[in-house]
């Protein structure tokens, strides 16, 4: 039997190699979630979302803080990196949506000292990141960023959210050499898309999004659509390896149906339209996932014609309805995206090489569009604040990453990385894109051609994370 395999040994670079090898020596111990890291999940989510469901807003964020933050604390008193990585990942919708209650900047905070925790106890996922060239490059750009947009408005919180982005992409990337950890994670993102869908629900028509005073609101429905996405689409490609599901038909099942149940709920056109366009690429390039997608498609379309039979099927529908309709201006479809689209030209004419400099795009998007509001495209504020110069380097992470993607799927199989670059490029669209959900589709895509940390036997669909599943050398046969 011949196998492309990953084989790493200790001091040596990856490569990938192909061999002949025993049927015998391909059984793999079979990688499970840990319990231990969904039940501590739970404790974070469930007891906030509740308070959330009861009005109490404030003591909802502190809940979900000191809670998460005393489990932090524990791991790193005890060494532990992959624990706390995972659990931070894994609340990520619900600290999106509660952390301006709080501390606006504790989720910068918490991603970067989890990272830095993750690669002081295990040095191996340092050397891991280090090799990582875009991911490296990408970083430096996020903070130097960050530290223009503040140099030049004189307001630390303007941009920070860039932090915010690649950071999360590099934890996301970091945890990937814990295959286990990371599908835990994901898991870990159903169970807070699910808990913050339930607590939101007595609260407005729209999921995600909730007023707590006349003055402030909290969330977007567009961060519990994303998030939904992600887990409805890596529960079917690559047939659920990314959060171990592939030989769980039952649990992928139960993880669709909520994902559907909470992305329709939210009534997201743009989460939407990047579930369904991942949904084409896996039908077009993702061969042994086809079976599950069909299946997930059925369940998909139950479990919508049965929310358009409750109270919420005439919201569900509206939103629909306004978004494909040609009634109505598309300045209104579009919620004002349309009008800014229309007046990037006349920005990018007016400064067309460096922009108006990283922390002036609400200025710029006030002075020219109709509306006045934020930029509603990731492409759009790079272009406003940047120039050309900006848009380029954009373009080439992107570029580098969808090659890096198409690369990996030739070589092992796995659609995922791709997808993930795919989904972010189409985010960008209809939003800036610059938050941690968003990071979590970017360091999907950096995993690509990523293979230290695992012993991987592409081609028989084998996965298997550190430490190697194999000890000794193969025998060859003859």
């Amino acid at each position: 039997m011949n196998f492309d395999m990953t084989v790493e040994t200790e001091g040596a670079n990856t490569s990938v190699v192909e061999m002949s090898v025993a049927p015998r020596i391909l059984r793999a111990r079979r990688m499970h979630w840990h319990p231990a890291a969904l039940a501590k999940i739970a404790i974070c989510v469930i007891p906030p979302m509740a308070l959330v469901a009861a009005g109490q807003f404030n003591l909802a964020a502190y809940t979900l803080f000191f809670i998460l933050g005393a489990f932090v604390v524990f791991y790193a008193a005890a060494r532990d990196g992959e624990m706390p990585v995972t659990l931070v990942i894994a609340t990520i919708p619900v600290l999106m949506l509660l952390r301006g209650l709080f501390i606006f900047s504790a989720l910068q905070v918490l991603l970067a000292g989890c990272l830095l925790l993750l690669i002081s106890a295990c040095p191996r996922e340092w050397a891991r990141v280090k090799r990582n060239k875009p991911l490296v490059c990408f970083l430096i750009g996020c903070l130097v960023y960050w530290l223009t947009s503040f140099i030049l408005t004189g307001d630390y919180s303007s941009n920070l959210r860039v932090l915010e982005f690649g950071l999360a992409a590099a934890n996301v990337f970091a945890l990937a050499g814990r295959r286990s950890h990371l599908a835990t994670a994901f898991a870990g993102i159903a169970i807070s898309t699910c808990c913050m869908g339930a607590g939101l629900l007595p609260h407005g028509e729209r999921l995600g999004i909730s007023t707590v005073s006349q003055e402030i609101s909290i969330g977007n429905p567009i961060s519990l659509g994303l998030s939904s996405a992600l887990v409805f689409l890596f529960t079917i490609a690559d047939r659920g390896k990314w959060l171990l599901v592939e030989n769980r038909p039952y649990w992928r099942i139960a993880l669709n149906v909520v994902a559907c149940c909470t992305l329709a709920l939210s009534t997201s056109r743009g989460s939407w339209l990047v579930n369904m366009i991942g949904l084409i690429m896996i039908l077009l390039l993702n061969r042994t996932a086809v079976k599950a997608l069909l299946v997930c498609l059925l369940l998909a379309g139950i479990t919508i014609g049965v929310l358009l039979q409750t109270d919420r099927g005439p919201v569900i529908q509206h939103y629909f309805e306004t978004a494909v309709s040609g009634e109505g201006s598309l300045a209104k479809r579009t919620t004002g995206r349309a009008d800014q689209w229309e007046s990037f030209g006349a920005v990018f004419s007016d400064s067309p090489l460096w922009g108006f400099g990283p922390g002036s795009g609400k200025a710029v998007s006030l002075r020219y569009t109709l509306e006045g509001k934020p930029w509603h495209s990731l492409y759009l504020l790079i272009g406003a604040e940047t120039g050309l110069l900006g848009l380029t380097l954009l373009t080439l992470l992107l570029a580098t990453l969808f090659y890096r993607g198409f690369l990996h799927l030739r070589r092992c199989g796995e659609i995922g990385p791709l997808l993930g670059i795919v989904c972010l490029s189409f985010i960008g669209v209809s939003v800036s894109g610059i938050d941690a959900i968003s990071g979590v589709y970017l360091g999907i895509a950096f995993i690509a051609c990523d293979f230290s940390g695992m012993t991987t036997a592409v081609r028989g669909r084998l996965i298997e994370e550190h430490p190697p599943l194999l000890a000794a050398p193969l025998p060859v046969s003859a």
